[in-house]
């Protein structure tokens, strides 16, 4: 969804996947902590979209962990 659609507000991401509001919040905080999407504030709004570099880094060590196992 946020590949093709651009930048979402929160607002705009529950109406797409019909989720209450502090369910979308607190995923996006996961998301955000993760390193797998950014965001930056316009006017009153927080926008976010895929982080995609830092994904990949993430992805690459994961499986590196689970090369080493």
């Amino acid at each position: 969804m946020l590949e093709t659609d651009g930048p979402l507000n929160v607002l705009q991401i529950t109406e797409r996947l019909n989720l209450a509001r502090p369910t979308v919040s607190h995923h996006l905080k996961i998301l955000l902590n993760a390193g797998l999407l950014t965001s930056h504030k316009k006017s009153r709004e927080v926008f976010y979209e895929p982080q995609w570099t830092e994904a990949s880094k993430n992805l690459k060590k994961f499986m590196r962990l689970l090369w080493d196992c």
